[in-house]
């Protein structure tokens, strides 16, 4: 017989025989295979492989198999997959991690990741070991979707779409809607996984507390029991069971002790309560005796029966848990000590505490009794800490408490418990009942004695036992326990049931005596017919004994017949004492309880039992109909609890009573709402599920739908409110009248019951519909109503209950009675959850519903309405997308163009929905800036929904259908605009690939639509500008979108082909749309579209840049064949000033320079004429301009800020290329670029010229600024030129000034004055700008300035850019920047090349593979200046021109040179061996300049130096050094002695480098006999200047002496005595020396006292005081000789401050000052006056510097030169030398 199933097999034999006469496959088994038995018949099988899914099916006999479960199975294919993706992951993540670490070395939760890597690994070699369940496997399949999902969410990585097993999804199997709602549900999942970290785990619905016991410390005899639980300070209650464990006596402390227990079931709300952590030490011992005789001789404690130990309390503590439960879940352990408190009691503890809200004082402890615990809040429940921590449970289980209370009970659990707290009791009696113990029993209403009902949680979990015995209080009648104890209460009880208090007087051991009986008694019944006892506190009567110390009669249940507690007792009958058999009252004792129940099965409320109880109880079942209709508080709890009772219950009582009809109805409909809360609804849906299968009765249906619609048709406010509620539930009423319907049909309640069922229904129906239109005050019925009608719709359907074509006529009578109290949301609401049901997708429900459907719709979001806030009408318009959405996916989800019917309802849909959503979209996306990108993905979806199912011919019917031209235009005019614009704005993340790649698929398609409708609707003459514009620029969007520019790892092999195939046919269509237009349509677009064309050219892909390049070259024919003047001006302006725009923001590489260049030239070959009208010159133009802007954006995309120098060299090269062809806003652009970076790096000099260059294309006339300029924001808040230009000179000459370029300042201001004087007539402006060029004048005259050096920098090599490579360039460096300072800032800047350690040109190495730089000091030559050789002038003014404005500069090397003339004379002389070799150079710019350094233009050939002329120079240069260092000293009193003294000493003892010895020997024969004529003359110089330096010495000693004081006095006498040997030798050698001092004058010390030195210096300061008129007077009259006061004054050309526009009235005062000096002491003739031999001309070194900062700025400062000596009659002016013979 054949069979036919689905199950699993494991081949057990080989089976490979030829299979009898049959034509059916046969399938090859191996011992192991396993199998897939389809079938079987007789002995044979038929299936398959279960590893080869595809592979082929055959018959094999069954007896070579056996049968298995699947569980047994793993499919190799299965885990190879995940190895796979955990494979491939690793390595993207390991790449990504790599990348990362280049950029940044932090990485967020980078421990997290790695984490996430390692059990990556573990997994795969787990699974790679086979042998793995499937099970098993799919868990661990769930872990690595998990762990890779949110590693790749950390790294950025794409976004893998998975099923709910965490199997990736097949896009291509799914739709475009099914894959962009598992984008979304990945993107939750993710975030989940994103929230759930580890170290900060929130608390969503539950938690528990895992309290660790580590070590225990006591120091008792007897062993101890301690017990710990928590403390609710609000409901003064113990809440939690509580834990307990014993402590041996004798062992001291226990350490590792490694106890656990987990209190559970808190919620998040326990967070912000108080709770307490009560521990409570008892001792088990017996009673002391209060005889002192019987303590010291008391017995033995081995002989003490045990009957006669008692739990007496030893210690307690109290803690509070807020830290710990603030701290949050997730947190790790902290351990804590708990030092135990002797005294006082625990129950004084928590009194105290209650009264002052404090822990009570510790005043008991000795440190020594303490617990060592650790606290932990773990999430979950029970459960789930299961599941996650197996741990806890595994060796050492932790104990579990629950909560005890009510509401901790969830429905599922079975749980009857009763919680009592013994308070406290006073017992009056005889004095010695004093150490009393409470014994408690569970007694049945027959006294009967119940056994193990008092449960105690221990290490070894539930401990129960019959009796329970209290805390024994030493002597007192009144004792204080606060014990909690736990009752487990009966699941059933045939009887009343009784807690029993039996109290006891517990007494020292004296052996002959029997411990005694009871000697009072109290009660309290928890249990009466079926209730429990009320929650509270019970004060409870105690009642004697009356044979007090004998043994209680268990049988004696007489007790319970009296009053248990003293509030029942006075409110009984009479005056009588209470009293029964055996028991009388006893009035001044009372024993004080707390009970707290906690039961799934028992209640205490009392309505609720009513209910339950009806048919006993039938007095209050109204009022307790009543109030379970409206309940509160705990009511709701008990009710959930007991559902199906009551729901019976209920029915029960409907069907016997007619008149609680509508109550009954209220209370079913408040349990159900109860049901229906969230958080009762996953266990009570189950409940209710089971609760149905059940059901039974029949006449429910018709008495719901009877109640029903009274409520719909009621008019008053109470039934509206009920009505209301009782629609909240309809879909659970109605899944009770379904079942009521099957059962009254099955059963025949009655005749007709099926018609009349129907005819209730009817009425129902109509009175809803009729309820839709009303505009009485029950607009929330109705729209509540309208909320919960879906919930029926299915239920309807399937009960047969209303056939399909009525049901839908119901609905549709709905929708068209919709009336102005609905609202427009719930309309919506209501049409998306018809859509969502069963019914919709029945074939009568398209024709029916699906029109009304959607036009209710669309009309909402077709509604103009401006008055709707922009707000509501987006969450409106994203809601009518979801329901197109629905309608989509379950109606047209495989429908395909050309099938017929479905393609005719499928474009009638589309047809009908497309426009209104897309204008709904647009509208939505500009009126609502804010809308999130979920809802904008959520509705562009859904439009590409819509466009994947249009097909070409759908798209052009469709726009034939457009009545008119413009309505076509505005059609595709908003398709193509809202395609751009989601595209610019991104409608979905980045890391969503599949989406993304779907969404370009379809918008291609879309595209090539939109072609064709323009082609043929809007060409010839009906050609429209704007609607080829918006087609060609959305396709540029579309190309060049990051979607298709990723440079992702997916987008490889396929995926890549894909990606490149979309932007190669979209640029192709781009360029025949350009080449579909005519001349005259073309020029439409040159030259705006110049940019947009661009753009895709820059994409990097060879064929789309051929593809539209030569679009650029058609533009540029075009304008010059339409030109009247044949060029091409707009095009050629606009194509560099796009590419300066476009390059910045996609970074052209040098592949798009050179196919532009290539097609360009080849395609101007075609036009020889415009080839050679200028278009050959702008191909090379344009490829200037790419090279200078790859190589700007090559350097401005360094992250490096050391490379600032190149950036700024390159946007000179851009300011140069736009300034020389007129690009006047490119040019200022970059010149504000410029200007940045140098604020940005504090360069003040070359930020203020850099303004400059814009202040020069300005005027001082009132012309508004250009358009561009203002739109640039450049143009300070400044509308007029002149604004603009005064606002650059000033800043830039502020700029100046802060540099100390005080000069160049002077010229910038000096230009302002004839403006503010002469042209505005601001002379508040012009006081303050005299005032700064005061200012200026003061500072140059009488301020220091520190300089710069001039250091060349030759780059060679490959490994730098071609405009580095083989080029020198002069660098100006920071001030007194040294050479080791500026080359380890040049090392740094180009990130280490290799050193040149020479100055010789090094051009060999320009093509070799490395990197090179050779850096060395050069030294400036200066341009002079006027009144360079005038005394009169301060050398500090001087100065300026020998650092400044510099284009010329010199260096020299020693060569040593032994066969010349110099060296005969003597051999051994260095000296005479040391040429210099020196090479002048001249650069493109003077510095400093806009940038701080400028190339080399010229270099050149050596200048050899003889030793003759090396001396000269040596000796004219320490000369002016030592003459100006005098002059400064003398007029600066703030100048350092020690210059001075060391200058003075480096040449009268010039011990290591000889000094004027070294010239001794061009004073022999030998060397008269060599030397030509032209160097005999060199040699009389030579000895003129080695006598003058004796007199400027003389001079230099005088200003010494006049000067020193403190310390540097203690120098003169040497400095005297060292000059006057050095003057006797050079008398002796070159000639007689002349004093240049006054008469008298003296270098020593001791000829000067205070006054003269005071005179002196008075005298110096008068000197210093006409400095500045003199120099003012000079620098007019030079500049009316050399210019006249007509010449205006060059900026670029000048290098000297200029006074030719100077006010008459300031060049008159200036003048004024030219009056002759005050007297100062005479100086020596300046060296500088005697000019330099005809026949040589020497270029200058610069001098060393020194070390020290203030040093060295001091000794920089030159003073001026010395004044010419009075003329003295003595004097000879024409000396003789004196030679060696």
């Amino acid at each position: 017989m054949a069979t036919t199933g689905f199950y699993y097999a494991i081949v057990q034999y080989t089976f490979e025989d030829p299979l009898p006469s049959c034509d059916a496959p046969r399938l090859e088994l191996f011992i192991g295979d396993r199998i897939c038995v389809y079938g079987q018949h007789g002995e044979w099988g038929y299936g398959r492989k279960f590893d080869e899914k595809n592979g082929k099916c055959g018959i094999f006999p069954l007896a070579y198999v056996q049968i298995v479960q699947k569980s047994m199975f793993v499919s190799t294919s299965d885990g190879y997959l995940v190895v796979d993706e955990i494979s491939r992951v690793i390595n993207e993540w390991w790449t990504k991690i790599k990348e990362l670490m280049v950029e940044t070395t932090r990485i967020g939760s980078f421990e997290d990741l790695m984490d996430s890597f390692n059990e990556l690994l573990i997994i795969k070699t787990k699974i790679e070991s086979g042998g793995i369940p499937i099970e098993e496997l799919s868990k661990l399949r769930l872990r690595v979707s998990k762990l890779v999902d949110r590693g790749n969410t950390i790294l950025g990585q794409d976004v893998v779409i998975r099923n709910e097993e965490g199997v990736p999804l097949d896009v291509e199997s799914l739709s475009l809607l099914r894959t962009y709602e598992a984008h979304i549900s990945s993107k939750g999942r993710v975030g989940s996984l994103m929230r759930e970290k580890p170290e900060n785990v929130t608390i969503n619905d539950s938690f528990s507390l895992l309290l660790s016991i580590k070590s225990v410390e006591l120091h008792c005899k007897y062993s101890c029991e301690i017990s710990i639980s928590l403390y609710d300070l609000d409901k003064k209650m113990f809440t939690t069971d509580s834990y307990t464990f014993l402590w041996n006596s004798g062992s001291g402390k226990h350490t590792d002790l490694n106890l656990k227990a987990l209190f559970t079931d808190f919620a998040k709300e326990d967070i912000q309560k108080k709770y307490l952590m009560v521990t409570r030490v008892v001792h088990v011992s017996p009673i002391e005796s209060s005889n002192a005789t019987m303590r010291k001789h008391g017995h033995h404690e081995a002989t003490i029966p045990k009957t006669f130990y008692c739990r007496q309390s030893y210690a307690s503590d109290i803690m509070e848990m807020s830290s710990i439960f603030l701290a949050g879940v997730g947190h790790e352990a902290k351990e804590r000590v708990i030092f135990l408190n002797r005294e006082p009691e625990l129950p004084l503890s928590l009194k105290a505490y209650h009264a002052t809200n404090r822990i009570p004082k510790n005043l008991s402890n000795d440190m020594e009794t303490k617990l060592l615990i650790s606290t932990q809040l773990v999430p979950g429940n029970v459960s789930q800490i299961k599941a996650r921590h197996p741990h806890l449970f595994s060796r050492c289980p932790a104990a579990i408490l629950r909560r005890a209370d009510r509401t901790a009970v969830s429905i599922e659990d079975s749980r009857n418990e009763m919680y009592i707290t013994l308070m406290q009791a006073e017992l009056s009696g005889k004095s010695s009942d004093r150490n009393i113990e409470a014994r408690l029993h569970v007694v049945e209403s027959n006294g009967h004695v119940m056994e193990n009902v008092f449960e105690t949680i221990s290490v070894t979990g539930s401990q129960l036992s019959t009796v329970y015995k209290s805390i024994v209080v030493y002597h007192t009648d009144k004792p204080m326990w606060t014990e909690p104890i736990k009752i487990a209460l009966p699941s059933c009880a045939s009887h009343d049931v009784y807690l029993r208090i039996l109290f006891y007087s517990k007494k020292a051991y004296d052996k002959p005596k029997p411990e005694k009986g009871p000697f009072a008694i109290a009660h309290v019944q928890l249990i009466r017919s079926s209730a429990l006892l009320c929650d509270g506190e019970h004060d409870l009567a105690v009642y004697k004994i009356d044979n007090p110390g004998s043994h209680f009669d268990e049988s004696n249940v007489h007790y319970m017949n009296l009053p248990d507690t003293r509030r029942t007792l006075k409110e009984s009958i009479g005056s009588a004492k209470p009293h029964s058999q055996g028991f009388s009252l006893s009035d001044k004792s009372f024993v004080m309880i707390s009970t707290h129940s906690c039961s799934s099965m028992l209640t205490q409320n009392e309505h609720l039992l009513n209910v339950l109880r009806w048919r006993v109880n039938c007095v209050n079942l109204t009022s307790s109909l009543v109030a379970l209709a409206q309940p509160i508080g705990d009511t709701e709890h008990e009710m959930i609890r007991f559902f199906s009772h009551l729901l019976d219950a209920l029915f029960e009582i409907w069907h016997d009573r007619e008149t609680s009809e509508k109550v009954v109805f209220d209370v079913i409909v408040a349990v159900l709402r109860i049901c229906e809360e969230p958080r009762h609804y996953p266990q009570a849906a189950k409940i209710f599920e089971v609760y149905l299968k059940r059901f039974s009765f029949t006449s429910a249906a018709l008495k719901i739908l009877k109640c029903l619609n009274h409520y719909v048709i009621s008019d008053s406010e109470d039934s509206n409110e009920k009505a209301r509620n009782a629609f909240k539930v309809m879909g659970p009423l109605f899944k009770l009248v379904v079942v009521s319907k099957k059962c009254g049909i099955k059963f025949e309640e009655f005749d007709d019951f099926e018609k009349t069922y129907k005819q209730y229904l009817r009425e129902f129906m109509k009175s809803l519909v009729a309820l839709m239109s009303e505009k009485k005050a029950k607009m929330t019925v109705q729209n509540t109503a309208l909320k919960s009608i879906p919930t029926i719709i299915d239920l309807l359907n399937e009960s047969d209950s209303v056939s399909p074509e009525n049901l839908c006529g119901f609905i549709v009578d709905l929708m068209n009675n919709f009336g102005s109290n609905i609202v427009t949301r719930e309309r919506l609401n209501f049409i998306a959850q018809i859509v969502e049901t069963r019914f919709f997708s029945l074939s009568i429900c398209r024709e029916q519903l699906l029109i009304p459907c959607l036009q209710i719709a669309l009309d909402i979001i077709q509604i103009d309405n401006m008055a709707t806030e922009k707000g509501e009408f987006a969450d409106r318009a994203a809601e009518c997308a979801s329901i197109i959405a629905a309608i989509l996916e379950r109606l047209f989800a495989d429908a395909k163009s050309g099938e017929g019917n479905a393609e005719r309802e499928l474009t009638s849909f589309i047809l009908m929905v497309y426009r209104p959503l897309v204008q709904a979209m647009i509208r939505v996306i500009h009126d609502d800036k804010h809308t999130d990108d979920d809802a904008r993905g959520h509705f562009f979806s859904v439009i590409l929904a819509l466009l994947d199912k249009m097909s070409a011919q759908m798209f052009s019917e469709y726009v034939e259908e457009r009545s008119s031209d413009i309505d076509k235009r505005d059609f595709l005019m908003e398709m193509v605009q809202m395609i751009r614009d989601l595209l610019n704005r991104n409608a979905f993340p980045s890391t969503w690939k599949d989406m993304i790649m779907l969404q370009n698929k379809v918008i291609h398609k879309s595209l090539r639509f939109v072609m064709s409708a323009v082609q043929t609707f809007f060409s010839n003459d009906k050609f429209c500008v704007e609607m080829w514009r918006e087609y060609m620029v959305t396709v540029v969007s579309f190309v060049t979108q990051e979607g298709l520019n990723s440079k992702h790892e997916w987008m490889k092999n396929e995926d890549e082909d894909m990606r490149i195939q979309l932007r190669k046919a979209a640029a192709k269509d781009l360029r025949s749309m350009w080449f579909r237009l005519t001349p005259s349509q073309k020029l439409n677009y040159i030259p705006s579209m110049i940019g947009s064309f661009l753009k895709v050219s820059l994409v990097d892909d060879d064929e789309t840049r051929e593809a539209t390049i030569p679009i650029f070259f058609d533009m540029m024919q075009t304008e010059y064949n339409t030109s009247a003047s044949r060029s091409f001006t707009e095009f050629a302006s606009e194509l560099v000033s796009q590419l300066d725009t476009n390059v910045d923001q996609h970074s052209a590489t040098k592949g798009f320079k050179e196919h532009f260049r290539q097609l360009s030239i080849t395609l101007c070959q075609s036009d020889k004429e415009l080839m050679a009208n200028g278009g050959e010159e702008l191909i090379e133009r344009i490829d200037r301009l790419l090279t200078a802007l790859i190589e700007y954006h090559e350097v401005a995309s360094k992250s490096l800020v050391e490379c600032v120098d190149s950036l700024m060299s390159r946007t000179v090269q851009l300011m140069r290329y736009y300034n020389q062809y007129s690009h006047k806003e490119l040019y200022v652009k970059y010149i504000y670029k410029l200007y940045d970076l140098h604020t940005s790096y504090g360069n003040k000099i070359e930020a203020a010229k850099t303004l400059l260059r814009h202040a020069t294309m300005l005027t001082f006339d009132d012309d508004a600024l250009p358009q561009w300029l203002i739109a640039r924001s450049l143009n300070r808040h400044r509308e007029l030129h002149r604004q603009l230009k005064e606002d650059l000179m000033e800043e830039a000459g502020n700029l100046f000034s802060k540099g100390e370029d005080w000069e160049d300042a002077l010229i910038v201001y000096n230009q302002l004055v004839p403006v503010y004087q002469n042209i505005i007539m601001d002379y508040d402006k012009l006081a303050g700008l005299l005032q700064k060029i005061a200012q200026l004048y003061t500072s140059i005259s009488r301020t220091e300035r520190a300089y710069f050096y001039y250091y060349l920098v030759a780059f060679y090599g490959q490994g730098f850019p071609a405009y580095l490579n083989g080029h020198k360039f002069v660098f100006r460096s920071e001030k007194l920047e040294m050479h080791g300072e500026f080359m380890q800032r040049i090392m740094k800047m180009y990130d280490n090349p290799e050193k040149i350690m020479k100055t010789d040109p090094c051009p060999h190495l320009v093509d070799s593979p490395g990197r090179y730089i050779q850096v060395f000091n050069i030294d400036p030559i200066g341009t002079g200046c006027s009144f360079e050789n005038n005394p009169e002038v301060k050398p500090v003014i001087k100065k300026y021109f020998r650092y400044y404005n510099i284009q010329t500069f010199e260096y020299s090397k020693v060569e040593e040179r032994k066969d010349t003339k110099w060296t005969s004379i003597d051999p051994s002389s260095e000296f005479m061996r040391n040429w210099l070799v020196r090479r002048r150079i001249k650069t493109a710019d003077s510095l400093p300049t806009d940038l701080r350094f400028t190339e080399i233009v010229e270099l050149s050939d050596p200048i050899y130096v003889t030793p003759l002329q090396n001396a000269v120079e040596q000796m004219r240069k320490k000369n002016k050094e030592l003459n100006e260092t005098a002059a400064s000293a003398e007029s600066n009193p703030n100048f350092d002695l020690k210059l001075l003294s060391r200058d003075i000493l480096g040449v009268v003892s010039a011990a290591v480098m000889g000094g004027v010895k070294n010239y001794e020997v061009f004073f022999t024969e030998a060397c008269r006999n060599i030397c030509e004529c032209g160097e005999q003359s060199v040699i009389m110089e030579l000895s003129s200047l080695i006598i003058e330096q004796v007199e400027i010495l003389e001079y230099c000693c005088y200003v010494h002496a006049s000067r020193c004081q403190g310390e540097a006095r203690a120098i003169n006498t040497m400095l005297a005595d060292s000059f006057d040997s050095h003057r006797r030798y050079v008398e002796e050698n070159f000639g007689k020396t002349r004093s240049r001092l006054p008469t008298h004058a003296n270098i020593r010390l001791s000829s000067f006292d205070s006054d003269s030195i005071n005179d002196g210096m008075m005298t110096m300061k008068s000197g210093k005081a006409a400095v500045l008129g003199n120099a003012v007077a000079n620098l007019i009259y030079s500049n009316k000789r050399s210019s006249g006061p007509g010449t205006p004054v060059n900026l670029s050309s000048r290098s000297a401050p200029s006074f030719d526009n100077i006010s008459s009235k300031l060049r008159s005062s200036l003048a004024i000052s030219k009056l002759a000096p005050p007297p100062r002491p005479p100086n020596p003739i300046s060296p500088i006056n005697r000019g330099p031999s005809s026949n040589y001309e020497g270029i200058r070194m610069r001098a060393h510097s020194h070390q020290a900062s203030t040093v060295s700025l001091n000794h920089m400062s030159v003073a001026p030169p010395l004044p010419p000596r009075p003329d003295r009659p003595d004097m000879d002016p024409n000396r003789t030398l004196k030679r060696k013979n």
